[in-house]
């Protein structure tokens, strides 16, 4: 009986994270509800904990922190196995970096780091420099996080991968900001269409969104404005807030530089009403204004 259930508790394990692979977070947390089950059954302490931790790494990536940060922080300080200890600090500094706690998440990333390290994992390691990268450029470091995510590329495998994916649109995003346009259009390109080869729609908006800027800087407005419309529509299928905010700011400055102000206005009109409220004279601002330069998409 015991072993049935531990085939069952590895089998909604690994579809756990292949749902998560894809993007399907939603999906990977029932796999994970039903693995925590599972384990409670088995009455394994060890098996439990890496339940509970990987469906707490899935609740962050959702939004759900609250509940998860506890939990992730109990594992961390009971725990000595690398590989569990690495994915609770991960998922640590990746819930302070959602809630903007920069100094905590550093100091996490820096712990899944040094696990990842002990683990001799590529694939943690790579995680873990993407991590410190996206932490850096949230802060506008990009000098700082362009040779993290150069690293973290050179420790994924080459296949087409969604997480590979990731890497090559963060350092194509950051390139193009330094000033490196040629290899940062290549890297982003590599990147929309990996996500498209692997089917893991969720994550083309951010490329999209990185593309529309990059096409903004060489004053090619029109492919920046078909960019920005499909990371929208991407954003408003999925309900994804973030991503649905920049398309907005992305397209309002698209038709503001290619002579367009009625256009421009209704999409910065819209930005004001979703995302600033009791400031209304933001879409005439954004219209004055050149922000252009201001903006980070990785903040």
């Amino acid at each position: 009986m015991h072993s049935d259930l531990r085939g069952q508790y590895e089998e909604s394990r690994k579809a756990g994270w292949e749902a998560f692979k894809r993007g399907g977070l939603t999906e990977a947390r029932d796999h994970f509800d039903k693995s925590v089950t599972l384990a409670r059954h088995l009455g394994d302490p060890a098996l439990i904990d890496a339940a509970l931790c990987y469906r707490a790494a899935i609740s962050i990536e959702i939004g759900d922190t609250s509940d998860a940060m506890p939990i992730l922080r109990r594992i961390l300080m009971k725990n000595s196995e690398p590989e569990l200890s690495f994915r609770a600090a991960y998922s640590l500094a990746r819930g302070y970096e959602l809630t903007h706690c920069e100094k905590k998440a550093l100091f996490y990333s820096r712990i899944a780091h040094r696990h990842a390290t002990q683990a001799g994992s590529d694939e943690r390691l790579a995680q873990s420099h993407n991590l410190l990268g996206n932490l850096l450029i949230a802060q506008s470091d990009f000098a700082g996080a362009a040779p993290q995510f150069e690293q973290a590329l050179s420790r994924t495998s080459a296949e087409p991968s969604s997480s590979r994916a990731v890497v090559l649109d963060n350092l194509g995003y950051c390139q193009i900001v330094l000033g490196s346009k040629k290899t940062g259009f290549r890297h982003l390109f590599a990147s929309l269409r990996m996500l498209r080869k692997v089917g893991a729609r969720v994550y083309e908006g951010s490329t999209l969104l990185s593309l529309s800027f990059a096409y903004l800087q060489i004053n090619r407005h029109r492919e920046a404005i078909r960019h920005a419309r499909r990371a929208l529509e991407i954003a408003e299928q999925g309900n994804d807030t973030i991503c649905l905010k920049y398309a907005l700011f992305l397209l309002g400055e698209g038709e503001k530089t290619s002579g367009n102000p009625l256009a421009a206005r209704y999409y910065f009109h819209r930005l004001q009403e979703n995302y600033y409220p009791d400031s209304p004279e933001v879409a005439d601002l954004l219209l004055l204004l050149d922000v252009q330069q201001l903006i980070n998409l990785k903040a």
